[in-house]
């Protein structure tokens, strides 16, 4: 059975600060954020597609990074995806 993927441009809202990693602390500000919505399915004995409940992944630039918390790298970063699937599912980052 192959496994499907697919992916869904969405905005997350985010009221208040949310620390989205600890090491080094990165705090998202007040704002909304363009993220990405994976799921991922797997054909079913009916012929059906199940699909997983969704992962919601920010990606940050290397600038933004720097902004929100991060420590300058020796080598320069362009970007990093981070999970906040947990953030969405507490309700912390909403759907815009």
């Amino acid at each position: 059975m192959n496994q499907k993927t697919k992916a869904t441009r969405v905005r997350l809202r985010c009221k208040g600060p949310v620390e989205i990693d600890v090491n080094p602390t990165i705090t998202l500000p007040p704002g909304t954020y363009e993220a990405e919505a994976k799921q991922f399915g797997v054909p079913t004995l009916g012929g059906r597609i199940s699909w997983t409940d969704p992962e919601y992944l920010i990606e940050l630039s290397g600038d933004q990074i720097q902004q929100y918390g991060g420590k300058p790298n020796a080598t320069p970063l362009i970007s990093a995806e981070y999970d906040v699937t947990q953030f969405v599912k507490k309700g912390v980052l909403t759907l815009d």
